[in-house]
Order: structure tokens, then sequence, then C-alpha cells
């Protein structure tokens, strides 16, 4: 992937989430995939101000510091996401996949989903579900070395999930 978008939760549950593992993870992401565009949507139970930052000087730093400045407040509606309504190689959901406000289920699309959570008391069957058949998977950064982590999120997993013959 070359351009990715982030969804980043951004509500107050987000305080048991260790943050910083979760920027190394991604900064070890795009440094691995030499990502050009990193589009972040931070959200809570609304989308917040989206922010795009292509590879040029200081780039790690700025998104680094973008997310860190972060105001995390109020609660979290997944539903507010939709997969379909931007392009991107590759969408990163941050989240402990706990809803409590508003539609649990974001639109989801065909595009490749990966859900990175390091809370403990994370919902990983809504993850999962935020993954559903695009390939994606759901990753505990508390449970796996971040290089596992990053080898993880590079690769889809697909399935065939229907034949249909001509002759029957």
């Amino acid at each position: 992937p070359k351009e990715i978008v982030v969804y980043w939760d951004a509500s107050a549950s987000s305080s048991r989430r260790d943050i910083n593992k979760e920027i190394n993870f991604l900064k070890q992401f795009i440094s691995y995939h030499n990502i050009s565009q990193l589009t972040i949507v931070p959200f809570n139970y609304k989308l917040l101000d989206t922010a795009v930052f292509y590879t040029e000087n200081s780039f790690n730093s700025r998104w680094q510091q973008y997310l860190q400045n972060i105001n995390y407040d109020g609660s979290t509606q997944l539903g507010v996401i939709d997969l379909t309504a931007m392009q991107a190689d590759m969408f990163l959901l941050f989240s402990d996949g706990n809803n409590t406000y508003g539609k649990s289920r974001p639109k989801t699309g065909t595009s490749l989903v990966y859900c990175v959570h390091t809370s403990n008391t994370a919902n990983l069957e809504s993850l999962r579900q935020v993954t559903g058949s695009s390939g994606g998977k759901v990753i505990d950064l508390n449970k796996m070395t971040m290089s596992t982590a990053v080898a993880v999120s590079s690769r889809a997993e697909n399935w065939l999930l229907n034949i249909t013959s001509s002759s029957g």
C-alpha cells in the first residue's frame, strides 16, 4: 500500500489504550511500506477533523504530534465510519471496539481493513465485524511483537466464498 487511511478512536475510553505503542506500530508500518500519503480521521461519537500527511521533511514527527495532541473525549460511535467514502489502498482502525453511542457498525465495503488495539477490554467481536471478509485481521499489540504485528498487517487473507459453474 502507498496510501492509507487511519480511523483513530478519540473517545474518552481511549485512556485505556497504550497510545504510544499504537503510534509506534503505525510509525513502523509506514516505514516498512514507504507510505506516501497518510490520512488520519479521528472520531468519537462523530467524525472529527481529517488530516492528510504526505511524505516529505518531518513527515513522521508531524503526524505523530497530531495524534498525541488529540483531545480524547466523548463516547464512541463506530457507525460514523464509512470505509466506502474514501479512496485508499488500505484502512487501519485504531480502537478498542467498544461502541457506547448510536450505530455500532461502520459501513465497510470491500476494502482491506485492519483493526489495531492495545486495550485489555477490547470488544474483539466488534473489531472482527469491521475487518469482515476484507482479508484484514484484528491486531492486538499486547499479544505480539511490533515486527510480527507489521508482518501480519502486511499480508491479506483471501477466502474463496463461492464457485459457480456454467455447466452446473
